[in-house]
């Protein structure tokens, strides 16, 4: 299933916790150690951030029939009901 995601953000890059701590709020600190900044994992992390938890669709799009999806169906025919495993409790408290 194909989504657009929008995302924005800012990013301050900073050496320190000290640094970070001063930066204005609306910027987001990235710490970068001896110059150098991988932005492979920070754009990775924005995408992950960035997804939804749920994702919907049409019914119309829905590659499983509705019939599939459809819960507290009788039991189909072929299939045996199951016996209760406490019913044997029941006889027994009928005896005293």
């Amino acid at each position: 299933m194909s989504i657009s995601l929008d995302s924005s953000f800012l990013l301050g890059m900073v050496s320190s916790d000290a640094l970070a701590a001063q930066m204005q709020k609306r910027y987001e600190p990235v710490f970068v150690e001896d110059e150098q900044l991988d932005l492979f994992p920070l754009v990775e992390d924005e995408l992950l951030l960035t997804l939804p938890q749920v994702l919907y669709h049409d019914e119309d799009e829905c590659p499983v029939g509705q019939d599939a999806l459809q819960s507290g169906d009788p039991v189909a025919e072929g299939e045996e009901t199951k016996t209760n495993p406490f019913s044997v409790l029941g006889s027994l408290k009928d005896k005293n």
